[in-house]
């Protein structure tokens, strides 16, 4: 057979230098994260949140075992997941003083919902607060309330990266509380900060974000409107409308 000469070339040589050449056209795409929680969103602080490349991850907290006994105090991020979990399960129609209040934390502690040191942590006082708050009383009595409610939806990337047309990611979150009214929803996000009352607007902004993507989560699954999002701070009994 004839030899190749140094002029030619084999036709394999230019098919393999494209695609070593070859460059991926969704390179934006490999800096986005697959999955978003909703309470990463407060993460987003700053006077550049929108060119932020990807969101400021924070460290996982497991559940330390309880080695101290009884006696032992819960941190503040246990009292709060306490709080959250009384507030998912307890009867605020009978509610009515923070002796009430006590008596429905045992009952939940009796039927296992929390255990006796979680419901010990609660602030009895802060929870007929609320109870006795407009949105508590609303909640009462509203005939559709969906409490710890989750959530897990497609969502176009692009909401939260700019320059992520075309890209999709899954979108998770618990709504604390949502009232199903014939006129929209309403959402209700309940916070254990340490503020006091008048820091409660300015501290409220923080969750802006994560609000708001509650709202377009409920939207989509229920089809209404979102017709209001309030953040209830419990320990100063300040609720704040986004």
């Amino acid at each position: 057979e004839p030899e190749t000469g140094p002029e030619e070339e084999s036709p394999a040589v230019p098919d393999l230098a494209a695609r070593l050449d070859w460059i991926y056209p969704h390179r934006g795409a490999e800096r986005l994260p697959s999955k978003l929680t909703a309470t990463e969103l407060k993460s987003l602080d700053g006077p550049d949140e929108e060119a932020a490349p990807l969101l400021p991850r924070t460290a996982r907290r497991f559940r330390k075992p309880e080695l101290e006994g009884a006696g032992r105090r819960l941190d503040a991020a246990e009292r709060g997941t306490a709080a959250h979990l009384a507030l998912r399960s307890l009867d605020l129609g009978r509610i009515g003083s923070a002796a009430a209040a006590r008596a429905e934390l045992d009952r939940l502690a009796a039927e296992g919902r929390l255990s006796p040191l979680e419901a010990g942590a609660v602030d009895a006082a802060a929870l007929a607060r609320f109870a006795a708050s407009e949105i508590g009383r609303k909640i009462a009595s509203s005939p559709r309330v969906l409490r710890e409610f989750p959530f897990a939806l497609l969502c176009p990337a692009e909401r939260f990266f700019p320059g992520a047309e075309g890209e999709e990611l899954l979108l998770q979150g618990v709504v604390d509380c949502c009232l199903i009214e014939p006129d929209g929803a309403v959402i209700v996000d309940y916070k254990t900060d340490s503020i006091a009352p008048e820091a409660a607007p300015e501290r409220a902004k923080r969750y802006a974000a994560q609000l708001e993507t509650y709202a377009w989560a409920v939207s989509r699954i229920t089809g209404l409107a979102v017709k209001a999002k309030i953040v209830y701070f419990l320990q100063p009994g300040e609720a704040v409308e986004l």
